[in-house]
This record gives C-alpha cells, structure tokens and sequence, in this order.
C-alpha cells in the first residue's frame, strides 16, 4: 500500500471543517437576518472546534507525506521538509495579510475603523509577527486576521515535526499509540482548559497547546493505519456514527454548558475510520463537491472573516432587520457567495500558482517535489 496516496474523504472533511468555522463566525449575520436560525445556536457555538480537526488531519497526513524523511533527522531534508510546507501555506496567508492591510489603511484613511478595537487589533507589532507567523505563539489574543492564529500554530508544529517523527518511530505496539494520543490530549486539553501555564510564564500558551495535542494525536493515527490497526474493523458501519456523533456531542456539551473541546477525543478515531473506510460517508466527503471545496478549504478560512467584516460595512445585517424575508434571504445568499467566491478567487490566483512556484525554487532542486500533499 502507498503511504503517500491521496485520501479524499480526508480532503472532504477538511471542507466540512471549513464550513463548520464559517458557520461559528457568520452565525450572528445568520440570526439577524433570519431569526429561526436561532435552533442551531448550540451548533453554531461549537463551530470553533472546527480547528481542531483541521490540526488533527494535519497531524495525520503530514505523518503519512513525510515521516518516512525522518526515520533520521537531516539538515538538508528538514529545510526541504519547511520550504515544502512555507509553499502549502505561506502564499495564501501573506496574500491575504497584505490585503486586509489594504484595508485597514484605505479605512483609516477614509475615517471608517474596519474593526470596533482597530488600534489594538491591527498593530504594527501585530502586523509583522503575522507576517513571520508566530503571533499565536504566547497568550491567544487575535491580532490583523483573526484566524491566522491557527496558521502561526501550524507553523510551530512543523517545526517540531522532527520530533513528532521522533516519537512515532518510537512506538511499537497499538496500545503505546491510543494512550500516548489520550495522553497528550487529555494533558494538552487540560493546561489549555485551566491556564495554569500563565501562574509560572509570562504566556498561556493556549494556541499551542490547541494545536500539540491535536496534531500529535492525528499523527499516532497515521501509525495505526500506516501498521494496518483495526483494518478489519466495521468502519462503514462506525464512521457515520462518529461523524454525526461528532456535532451531536459537541452541541450537547454547549448545552450542558460544558466546553465542546472534549470532542476533541472523537476526531482521531473518525479520521482513521474515514482513512480505512469505503462505505456512505467516505464516499460523500470523496465525491467531487466537497473534494473540490476540500482543496479550496484552506482558501476560504483564511478570507471568511474579512469578506464577514467587509460587507457588513455595505450591508449591515442591523440595518435589514425589518426588511422583508426575501430579501433578508438574499442579503444572506450574498454574504455565503461572496466568501465562497473570494475563498476561490484566492485558492485559484494566489495558493496554487503561489505553491507551484514555491516548491519549483526550493532549496536543492529546479524541479518541484512530486510528493502529493494536497491534503495537507
């Protein structure tokens, strides 16, 4: 079996991650505009679990991309290893950086805030650690693009990818791979939860603790399927219980007031489910809808949130709030194209040919790898 083959229910989740987030941070427009939408209040709520499977599949395929590169730790392969994954994300995000600075400048200039904590939020200081990615990478304030935190965690974690490597070539039964998973998890969950890091450091450390715990799981998943681990287990018949169970337990936990990050310890099984499995749900998230907005997925988070603070500068949710339903409708239908659009504008303009060009000038090679990691 290739370890390096493209799995596209993964790639499907990675849409339903996506719009999980969106969701979370359009709700509020939503329920505005059209008022019954307030039902999936719970579900909306716990939207911002969203990114903890986006850490967990990362976990997953750049263990199954790259940990055979790291049986040994190399310089010269480590380097590879980053510019290969600077190409994945580093076009995209500094694309749309620049572009909400555009923004914020011509706002500015025009005496419009494009935020109601303009200084705070768009800082010089906030501006060039996005720029180098590490703005997330001490207490968990938002700054310029608010969800480019989790791209700055992302960044952190393939830095320690060697080690991740290090670990998973350590493990030698299935047993040592769920406790260590449970185990980071539940430590990394429990710290986040607590903030017990900030009574001894001068940070929490939350973002990276998000991410540690996620990632690391989702790769000692990748060791369970790359050591065909429960293969022979009913996973057509487990999956669709784990993907509804999913949002299910999150919404309920919203409701019991209890935090929706304890779903955090369904991700891994459902994604190795999702890995082994070729029953109904696999093939959905594979079929070429979401296996499109799959690969748009990473386009569309990043831009969401601006086109959300854009347009409700033109079309303020407020303002329509007793206008009638079709149009309250339509203004609603806007808000969704428009993101979608611009999440696909910038997959197709910047990421690609960005990523294309990236991995053609790497360090030690003309030639762009091969490797396929579109997932990723």
């Amino acid at each position: 079996m290739s370890h390096q083959k493209e799995l596209g229910a993964l790639t499907g989740l990675r849409a339903i991650a996506a719009f999980w987030v969106v969701f979370h941070h359009y709700f509020e427009i939503f329920v505005v505009l059209i008022p019954p939408l307030l039902v999936l209040k719970p579900l909306a709520q716990s939207g911002y679990i969203g990114v903890e499977l986006f850490f967990t599949l990362s976990g997953f395929i750049i263990s199954l991309n790259y940990l055979d590169r790291f049986r040994r730790f190399s310089t010269r392969e480590y380097a590879n290893f980053l510019w290969l994954r600077l190409a994945r994300i580093y076009p995209a995000y500094l694309a749309t950086l620049l572009g909400l600075l555009a923004l914020v400048l011509i706002g500015r200039h025009l005496g419009i805030p494009f935020n109601r904590d303009d200084a705070d939020l768009y800082s010089p200081q906030g501006f060039w650690a996005s720029v180098l990615m590490v703005q997330a990478w001490g207490n968990g304030e938002a700054v310029w693009n608010v969800v480019g935190w989790s791209v700055s965690a992302e960044w952190f974690a393939y830095l320690c990818f060697p080690l991740v490597a290090l670990l998973l070539w350590r493990i030698r039964t299935p047993w040592q791979a769920l406790l260590t998973a449970a185990l980071v998890l539940a430590v990394c969950l429990a710290l986040h939860l607590s903030g017990w890091l900030g009574e001894f450091f001068p940070f929490t450390f939350v973002n990276l603790l998000r991410i540690t715990g996620s990632f690391v799981a989702g790769a000692l998943m990748y060791w369970l399927y790359r050591e065909q681990v429960a293969r022979g287990w009913n996973w057509n018949f487990l999956t669709p219980l784990l993907s509804l169970g999913l949002p299910v337990a999150a919404c309920l936990l919203v409701l019991a007031g209890l935090t929706p990050f304890l779903t955090s310890f369904m991700m891994p099984p459902l994604i190795l489910g999702l890995a082994y499995s070729q029953g109904a749900v696999a093939r959905l998230l594979a079929g070429c809808v979401l296996l499109y907005w799959g690969a748009v997925s990473y386009a569309l988070y990043l831009t969401h949130f601006i086109v959300r603070m854009s347009l409700s500068k033109v079309l303020s949710p407020e303002r329509l709030a007793g206008t009638p339903l079709l149009l309250r409708a339509g203004v609603l239908m806007i808000y969704l194209l428009v993101a979608g659009l611009v999440g696909i504008a910038l997959y197709h303009l910047i990421e690609e040919p960005g990523r294309r060009w990236m991995r053609r000038w790497r360090p030690g090679s003309r030639k762009a790898s091969a490797l396929k990691d579109r997932n990723s």
